[in-house]
């Protein structure tokens, strides 16, 4: 999947205010499907504690992983 282009120049937006960048930065978050972080293995995951509730996936497996603010856990989903 191709990363979504978040430049803000590419946005169109008939907004006049401050409040306009971000809110074309959320609209293209929320409306395309977004990619999720990838690490070379699973020890380069960043520690578990300081991404509480996020995933990040390992290049060398495809494993998908989720931390619930202590440890990685597999994503599994059979």
């Amino acid at each position: 999947m191709v990363r979504p282009n978040l430049d803000p120049a590419v946005f169109a937006s008939g907004l006049e205010s401050w409040d306009a960048i971000l809110r074309d930065f959320l609209a293209k978050i929320v409306s395309t499907p977004f990619p999720v972080a990838q690490f070379a293995n699973f020890a380069a995951l960043p520690a578990a504690n300081t991404y509480d509730r996020c995933l990040a996936c390992t290049v060398d497996t495809n494993k998908l992983w989720f931390s619930n603010g202590t440890t990685w856990k597999e994503v599994n989903l059979l």
